[in-house]
């Protein structure tokens, strides 16, 4: 259990530094910036998820020995972890895009918006 708290521990920490403004002086873009700072966030963190899962389905695997279903279900667990990742960058990219046009960033990755355009 410690090893996946050691995987996960970077995660939680980078959650702070979310929020781009501070007060009531936030703008539209501040929103937009703080939409893909959460996405990114969440992105990070089901990585880490999906890394915990392939080897956990891995140690499943290793130690199934004689017992069919033991091998299967970690063979499950590791496909449903590689599909569920392949969801999630096809989401992320769809999501980036569209705040890279909503926004009209310079960057794809990076949202940098200007009320003054």
């Amino acid at each position: 259990m410690m090893v996946i708290l050691i995987f996960l521990l970077p995660q939680f920490s980078l959650a702070a530094g979310l929020v781009p403004c501070t007060g009531i002086n936030c703008t539209i873009c501040d929103l937009a910036i703080l939409v893909n700072n959460i996405i990114n966030w969440l992105i990070n963190f089901s990585f880490a998820a999906g890394v915990v899962m392939v080897i956990y389905g891995g140690y499943l695997i290793m130690t199934a020995g004689l017992s069919p279903d033991q091998y299967k279900k970690g063979k499950d667990i590791i496909f449903a972890a590689a599909i569920g990742l392949a969801i999630i960058l096809v989401s992320w990219v769809i999501i980036n895009t569209t705040l890279y046009y909503l926004t009209g960033s310079k960057s794809w990755y990076k949202i940098e918006c200007d009320l003054t355009k």
